[in-house]
């Protein structure tokens, strides 16, 4: 990507870390999923053990992050709400976004703005 730009050009990512669903955030995850789905699993360990089936061999932050370091340099970073466009859009949003806030679940989403 960083080949692909001229000197000074931007990246910009809006991604998933989604190995950063933990018990918390995958309690609230199920729940709103339940309410939609009924294919959801019926517990938080099911949910996580799919959860992590399913995104099996996918990059997560933890390999990205140190990937876009060596190429780019930070201009902007935040972690962000990630999983309401699967589970009902803006209304989800909101409350994700305000969970975040309060610690009470993690972000799974991260915005990066790297410069070459």
């Amino acid at each position: 990507m960083a080949r692909l730009l001229r000197p000074g050009g931007r990246l910009i990512v809006h991604e998933h870390a989604w190995e950063r669903m933990d018990e918390r955030t995958a309690r609230w995850y199920l729940a709103r999923r339940a309410a939609i789905d009924p294919t959801a699993p019926a517990s938080v360990e099911g949910c996580l053990s799919d959860w992590n089936a399913n995104h099996a061999g996918l990059h997560g932050y933890a390999e990205l992050r140190p990937a876009f370091d060596q190429r780019f340099n930070e201009r902007n970073f935040g972690w962000t709400p990630y999983l309401h466009a699967e589970l009902g859009g803006t209304e989800v949003e909101w409350e994700e976004r305000d969970l975040i806030e309060a610690g009470k679940i993690s972000a799974t989403g991260f915005n990066y703005v790297g410069e070459t």
